[in-house]
């Protein structure tokens, strides 16, 4: 294998170690210290913006397109990041409409939670 081979792969393995750390701050994110809450916020707020206007995660695209350098056969992960590596790790992966719907049901409840809060708070 080519060392260029390696170091793109190794970069979209950063990026989607990268992209399961954001996923579990918008999963957990509530539990995080008062200081960190802010950046909990926005990172669902984000990935809800990314969903609805660009039709899955941005950095799943950015994986994807780097692990594509190094793989131009490689297919589109045409059920989303989430199905794509949930059976690349034992084939249990979920159904991508459950995943889209689920998901968009969480960040968007999330949000509304946030707001909710926020207003209280104040």
């Amino acid at each position: 294998m080519a060392v260029r081979t390696v170091v793109i792969n190794r970069t979209a393995d950063v990026i989607s170690i990268l992209h399961a750390l954001i996923v579990l701050v918008a999963a957990l994110g509530w539990w995080l210290p008062e200081e960190y809450q802010s950046a909990h916020f926005v990172i669902l707020f984000a990935t809800w913006v990314s969903w609805v206007w660009y039709g899955s995660c941005i950095l799943a695209e950015v994986e994807y397109r780097v692990r594509k350098h190094a793989d131009p056969a490689l297919r589109p992960y045409s059920k989303g990041y989430l199905h794509y590596h949930l059976r690349h790790l034992g084939d249990l992966a979920p159904s991508y409409r459950f995943i889209r719907v689920a998901g968009l049901c969480y960040l968007s409840l999330a949000i509304v939670l946030w707001i909710i809060r926020a207003w209280l708070i104040t």
